[in-house]
């Protein structure tokens, strides 16, 4: 894949460098390298957003969810969920 490809995906599930390498469990310099071409993304990388575009296009939901918890995630530690 080519590094705007990659970038494309990241993109169109709203995450940035820093939720998309949470949540791919990569180092965000990883992605960053990635992304600029500076790095070749593994096969197993590759193979892993193939897979992740191939849900999302069959069950929008999973975009959905993954924002909330994003959202979750990202309120301050005294926050109370109910």
């Amino acid at each position: 894949m080519k590094p705007q490809q990659l970038k494309k995906i990241r993109e169109s599930f709203d995450m940035s460098q820093a939720d998309w390498a949470e949540f791919t469990g990569c180092n965000k310099r990883t992605i960053q390298n990635v992304e600029q071409g500076r790095t070749k993304a593994s096969d197993a990388y590759c193979s892993l957003l193939r897979l992740l575009v191939m849900v999302s296009e069959h069950s929008p939901l999973l975009i959905i969810a993954m924002r909330m918890q994003r959202q979750e995630t990202n309120l301050k530690d005294n926050t109370i969920i109910a």
